[in-house]
């Protein structure tokens, strides 16, 4: 082999990242400027996209992260031809493309994950697990989802409930959602405390005023 010293610039490659082959794009971190979007914690990022599942639905988006993430990497187009239980030697993989799978995931989850990351847990399945177990995910119960959403929808409802003829309808549509949630946890009407507050004797004006007490 024919060794020769070459001069790189650094913020060519980098600029050029996307169109390089695999040895040079290894040679090249990933912009700040896209790290920093993947751990902005948006809505929409992967990590935030985990909150509210189960355990196996969790473990199974992120075998299929790995699997899109490996893909890009090996410039296949469709990540469904990753097996989820094949080696990462077999797919091709070396010490160049480990790496950058390793700043790829590093960008996506905002973890800062090994550089041996892809020697020690072999396939996308093993390599998942891992991440799951890395990941602090907040635990949201389904009151927690409806609690925010509800509060979401004050200043929608305030709005609706200025126009007369949108009251009444309004109202009666908070009711129903109140013998809603009386029926899924199992509790009748006689369960209710007699007292001021007991907000299936309520009138429309209280209901409004308690939405407003909420704030």
């Amino acid at each position: 082999p024919l060794l020769a010293a070459t001069h790189l610039n650094p913020t060519t490659l980098r600029n050029q990242r996307e169109t390089l082959s695999p040895l040079l794009r290894g040679l090249v971190p990933e912009g700040r400027r896209r790290a920093s979007g993947a751990r902005g914690g948006t809505a929409s990022s992967p990590v935030r996209q985990l909150e509210g599942l189960s355990n196996d639905q969790r473990s199974q988006a992120l075998i299929d992260l790995v699997r899109a993430q490996v893909a890009a990497v090996l410039g296949h187009s469709d990540p469904t031809t990753i097996g989820a239980e094949r080696a990462f030697h077999d797919l091709g993989f070396d010490s160049l493309t480990a790496v950058e799978l390793r700043n790829h995931l590093n960008n996506t989850t905002g973890l800062r994950l090994p550089t041996t990351l892809v020697f020690d847990h072999p396939n996308p399945t093993a390599l998942a697990l891992y991440l799951r177990e890395q990941i602090k995910v907040e635990k949201v119960s389904p009151a927690d989802t409806v609690v925010k959403e509800l509060g979401r929808l004050k200043a929608v409802i305030r709005s609706a409930a200025a126009d007369p003829a949108g009251y009444e309808s309004l109202a009666e549509q908070l009711r129903e959602l109140l013998v809603v949630a009386d029926e899924a946890s199992g509790r009748t009407p006689d369960d209710a405390e007699p007292d001021d507050s007991d907000l299936d004797a309520a009138s429309d004006a209280e209901l409004f005023a308690l939405i407003d007490e909420l704030d």
